[in-house]
């Protein structure tokens, strides 16, 4: 039998591996977001991605109950393209966030989350993204809930964002859009009904010298 110090050591031993890492048996197929060894960046209930190493995890996830990538520089492209999420099952239980992508600013494409279809319980949110230019990837998702808040789909700080008509198809609450601050969104660009501010026309490109 172990010691009692030696089983505080094993006890540690098992939280600085992370759940996740325990073995080889983890169920990829039916992840849960506190059991990966992500971060809460809140100390809350919202799970998330914000280093490479944790992104490798919840990149391997097939089913989770809430997917987030937050304040994470280091989360590189090729990770996201290598995503293998086909449904998000629930939503966070702090604030109701099904999908939430923060300050991922090596993201430029949110293509590998296109495996991910059918209804999101809580919100979809994209903010303080420097370089993401669509969202191209969640053309599968069918409808969106809301966050306890009361939006649903919150697109916020996106300075490079030009088009969301992947989100055409993706029903929502009405008067719950919260699509704000992102500069270079074509109207032409955004799903039909969507009562927001959008910019008419692209930006003039220089006449040629």
């Amino acid at each position: 039998l172990l010691s009692r110090r030696g089983v505080q050591l094993l006890l540690l031993l098992l939280v600085a591996q992370g759940p996740a890492r325990v073995g080889a048996s983890y169920d990829y197929d039916n992840c849960v977001a506190s059991t990966l060894g992500l971060t809460r960046p809140h100390n809350d209930g919202l799970y998330c991605a914000t280093t490479e190493a944790e992104f490798v995890e919840l990149a391997k996830c097939v089913r989770i109950d809430h997917w987030c990538v937050n304040n994470c520089p280091t989360c590189t492209q090729a990770r996201m393209d290598s995503v293998k999420l086909t449904s998000i099952s629930g939503k966070d239980p702090t604030y109701g966030n099904s999908l939430y992508i923060k300050d991922a600013d090596a993201i430029t494409s949110l293509a590998g989350l296109s495996g991910l279809s059918g209804a999101l319980q809580g919100s979809l949110t994209v903010i303080d993204n420097a370089k993401l230019r669509n969202l191209t990837g969640l053309g599968g998702v069918s409808s969106v809930g809301t966050v306890n808040a009361g939006f649903s789909i919150y697109l916020y700080i996106n300075p490079e964002l030009e088009n969301v008509l992947a989100l055409e198809g993706a029903s929502y609450p009405a008067g719950t859009l919260d699509i704000n601050n992102n500069p270079k969104l074509l109207c032409a660009s955004v799903p039909s009904g969507w009562p927001m501010t959008c910019a008419p026309t692209a930006a003039p490109t220089a006449a040629p010298t």
